[in-house]
């Protein structure tokens, strides 16, 4: 009865997207952006399908379309890292950076990642001044937070600084013991 409503077809889209049913999803979600192109939540369905399937190059172009909504960027972000295009990660993590301080959103738990990818990036390109202060910016908002600790001792190792390096993992291991953290 309802096979043909948005509704019904976007909860089948996210369904199969959740399932691993890639290329369902994907037909899914195009159906639905023909009905309604201009819907957010179904480019950035659709961008995480591609970015599933390792298509960087489509993911950004269909985060390209959700941008919409600014953390659209953060998305375009995560692929660049997955490129290892760390320049242009970075320049997409600045802009939900800028986004976010302009809307007070330093206190999401998303502000986490966002600052923690950021510092990745800058790390990978060398950068370790920089990536120590994006840690120790976020860190004074998400003070208990056990992936800025992860991140932190991550910089130091390749930076080579092992000693530092052990204590941030000795602090993570204080505050969070799971075997992902391990």
């Amino acid at each position: 009865t309802y096979s043909e409503t948005k509704e019904f077809m976007a909860l089948q889209a996210d369904y199969a997207l959740a399932t691993q049913q890639l290329d369902s999803a994907i037909k899914i979600y195009n159906q639905l952006l023909d009905i309604e192109p201009y819907n957010t939540p179904y480019w950035t369905g659709l961008a995480k399908c591609y970015f599933f399937q390792s298509k960087w190059s489509k993911a950004i172009e269909a985060c390209d379309f959700a941008l919409a909504a600014d953390m659209g960027y953060m998305f375009i972000g995560l692929c660049y890292s997955a490129k290892e295009d760390w320049e242009k990660a970075n320049e997409y993590y600045d802009k939900v950076i800028d986004f976010l301080e302009k809307n007070n959103g330093n206190e999401s738990a998303l502000s986490i990642d966002i600052y923690t990818n950021k510092a990745n990036a800058l790390a990978e390109l060398g950068r370790y001044k920089e990536a120590h202060q994006t840690c120790k910016k976020i860190s004074k908002i998400h003070p208990k937070d056990a992936t800025i600790l992860l991140t932190e001792g991550k910089i130091y190792l390749l930076e080579r600084k092992l000693e530092k390096a052990r204590i941030c993992f000795i602090k993570l291991s204080d505050i969070d013991s799971s075997i992902d953290m391990y």
